[in-house]
């Protein structure tokens, strides 16, 4: 036999796309000669291609041991090893392929994109700092970088230095446009993707993704004005719809939202977020079947990892509507342990250790109160930040407080996040102060920052972002008049509510018991401290309290407020607002105790959490 010409014609028919063909003469040509190195890739990217993994692992493998110093072999070993869930093993041969191919720019997008999935981003900043030439496609991908070490500033000033020199390229318009929502700056989000538009034929899918992006600014009108726009150029997709009920449900218009909810699912019946919100208006009588086929959908192995989460996170909270907790909890267990699963794979699991080393940084640098000089303003509007782990109740008391005289509710807002994150980054790169030493000029353009990123002017408004429990201290160094309200609710029914809901993966620890119990306690721990060195300065609410009194504890929040009690604000329910949570759906409905001790339908399931809970140090459950 004629090996080359057999692998020869093995690769014109790779060419062509026809696998079968290709796979047989990479074969014919092994059999004749078992130690080619070239058939062992070929053949090798055949059944990586046809996602038979094992495979392709063993053959890639052989072709690497053969010829160690080819890039193009070690990319697509890397690829079957991360397919496989090696991801250590991978993201090291993905950083062989570059240095194998130090000229090679394409090698470096490609290895360097998946590299960044593998959460390898310190080590690949290493390498594109090494990098002289520029392109738009290198830009992109330095400042995806960068964003992922949280240097958000600088992923910015990358993507703009890169318009100015490539203004015609729509890949850095629509990746300025993301990094820019990403940062909350729909202003400049959205006009970055209207330039992408304006470069690009028009795109139905294109149009979508700017009605999510104008969703996420709670731009309502105007996304409902772009799905229309992309259904005339396309008839109705799943996605579509989808988008369609995401604005009737925000602004309150259930029936709508449920119309388009089933023509999405008609459609895609895999879609794990229309069966989500599919569940929040069926019928009692139907709730048994949908629980049902949520959890035989999920068992398919064809629905992606996302949909696969949510539908079985949706049938476990139709199986629990229907008083059968023990299908619910096994629903809920397996859709967090697939999730758990996709994050260690991703090399971005949960980190105790780091959890608390940040905290303990953050209680470092914050040893005493920030002081502040007379030039501040504190007569100058402040927001009133609602904190507290969450499913805790900040919605609650954010509707409760948005009904009095002035107050304009503005919901979960991450620009303390991004400030936050932006200065850790400068003081750990050595250019920014620590929060005691640091200048009022600096303290005055975090206060600028966070009306820019709020996209709004000074005034008095609610910030419920939960999270914010980390950054007290920083919060009062920028606003040192603001009223921080802080809910504290029975950590069982918190981290039963969390683990029964899909959350992104920003709350990693979400989706194991044990990871739950340990990130409440720390943000017990954290939040003593604030008690302890701001008296006075935190007003805590528990949760169960203002269930049961909440006439009281509402006049309570207001006084601390600065605010004239309205006995209304406890009818916030009559009044339809544009709501954007999970809890949506409570805060439309009277005061009630529905989710106070809901943890005790699933005791007989939660002993790593209860028992992580209860030897813990400190007063965090109840004798």
């Amino acid at each position: 036999m004629d090996i080359e010409a057999t692998l020869q014609t093995a690769e014109d028919q790779h060419r062509q796309g026809n696998l079968a063909a290709a796979g047989q003469s990479y074969n014919a040509a092994l059999q004749a000669d078992p130690g080619n190195a070239d058939a062992c890739y070929g053949l090798g990217t055949v059944f990586l291609q046809q996602k038979n993994y094992l495979a392709s692992c063993e053959l890639l493998e052989k072709a690497v041991e053969l010829q160690p110093e080819v890039p193009e072999f070690r990319l697509n070993f890397a690829m079957t090893l991360e397919h496989l869930r090696r991801p250590v093993e991978a993201a090291e041969s993905y950083l062989k392929a570059i240095y194998l191919a130090p000229a090679d720019g394409e090698m470096l997008l490609r290895a360097g994109a998946r590299m960044l999935a593998l959460g390898r981003e310190r080590v690949l900043q290493k390498l594109l700092q090494q990098e002289d030439v520029s392109s738009p496609q290198l830009d992109v991908l330095k400042a995806q970088t960068e964003s992922a070490l949280g240097n958000w500033a600088g992923a910015t000033r990358i993507l703009q230095a890169s318009v100015k020199l490539n203004p015609a390229s729509k890949d850095i318009w629509r990746q300025l446009s993301i990094t820019a929502a990403s940062l909350r700056d729909y202003k400049t989000a959205i006009q970055a993707y209207r330039k992408y538009l304006s470069m690009s034929t028009d795109n139905s899918n294109d149009l979508l993704a700017f009605a999510d992006l104008l969703l996420m600014a709670r731009e309502i009108e105007e996304a409902n004005r772009v799905i229309a726009q992309a259904q005339q150029q396309l008839p109705d997709t799943a996605h579509s719809r989808l988008l369609q009920a995401k604005c009737a449900r925000i602004a309150g218009d259930y029936s709508a939202a449920r119309k388009h909810i089933l023509c999405a699912l008609e459609m895609a019946p895999e879609l794990g977020e229309a069966w989500q919100m599919r569940l929040e208006t069926e019928p009692d009588s139907s709730r048994l079947a949908l629980a049902t086929n949520c959890a035989k959908i999920a068992s398919r192995t064809t629905i992606s990892p996302r949909d696969k989460i949510m539908l079985q996170l949706t049938a476990g909270r139709a199986f629990e509507l229907c008083e059968d907790y023990e299908k619910a909890f096994s629903c809920f267990q397996a859709g967090k342990e697939f999730q758990k699963q996709q994050l260690i794979a991703k090399n971005s699991a949960y980190d105790p250790h780091a959890t608390e080393t940040t905290i303990d940084r953050i209680l470092q640098l914050f040893s005493s109160p920030v002081s502040r000089g007379p030039q501040v303003q504190a007569h100058q509007p402040q927001p009133i930040f609602i904190l507290g782990m969450p499913r805790s109740g900040t919605t609650l008391v954010e509707r409760i407080i948005g009904e009095h005289e002035g107050v304009v509710t503005a919901g979960e807002n991450e620009a303390i996040e991004f400030i936050a994150a932006q200065y850790y980054w400068d003081l750990e790169q050595g250019k920014q102060s620590g929060p005691l030493q640091l200048a009022e000029t600096h303290w005055q353009q975090m206060r600028e920052d966070y009306w820019f990123r709020s996209n709004r002017q000074p005034t008095l408004v609610t910030d419920k972002m939960p999270h914010n429990f980390r950054h007290v201290g920083l919060i009062l160094g920028i606003f040192p008049a603001s009223p921080i309200i802080y809910l504290r609710r029975d950590p069982r029914d918190v981290c039963l509510s969390i683990y029964s809901r899909m959350f992104p993966e920003g709350h990693r620890y979400a989706c194991d018991l044990k990871w739950l119990a340990h990130f409440t306690l720390q943000s017990n721990r954290i939040m003593d401290h604030w008690q302890k060195i701001l008296p006075g300065k935190v007003l805590q609410v528990n949760y169960e309290e203002l269930v049961e009194n909440p006439e009281l504890q509402s006049q309570r929040i207001a006084e601390f407020c600065g605010l004239e009690w309205n006995p209304d604000c406890l009818n916030f329910h009559n009044r339809q607002v544009s709501s954007f949570t999970f809890s949506e759906i409570q805060v439309r409905q009277p005061i009630n105790r529905d989710g106070i001790d809901r943890w005790k339908s699933y005791e007989f399931a939660l002993g790593p959490l209860l028992e992580t809970l209860h030897h813990s140090p400190g007063h965090f459950l109840d004798p």
